[in-house]
């Protein structure tokens, strides 16, 4: 609960949007933004990329990570 609500204050690129985080009947619920499209593992492995393609990407996912 604490994870999310810390992630609710974040504004970031890379990083989905939270816009609520609570508790109904004991369990945790997190309400995110919606985006549409294709998993990582789908993506690495939908067809051959070259490597600067793949930094690209995890680059990216590292500096939403970071933040």
């Amino acid at each position: 609960m604490r994870e999310a609500q810390a992630i609710a204050k974040l504004s970031h690129p890379n990083v989905v949007v939270v816009y609520d985080v609570g508790a109904h009947q004991d369990k945790v619920f997190v309400a995110m933004e919606f985006v549409d499209g294709h998993t990582l593992w789908y993506w690495m492995h939908a067809e051959p990329r070259a490597w600067p393609d793949v930094l690209k990407i995890f680059a990216a996912a590292g500096r939403g990570l970071a933040a």
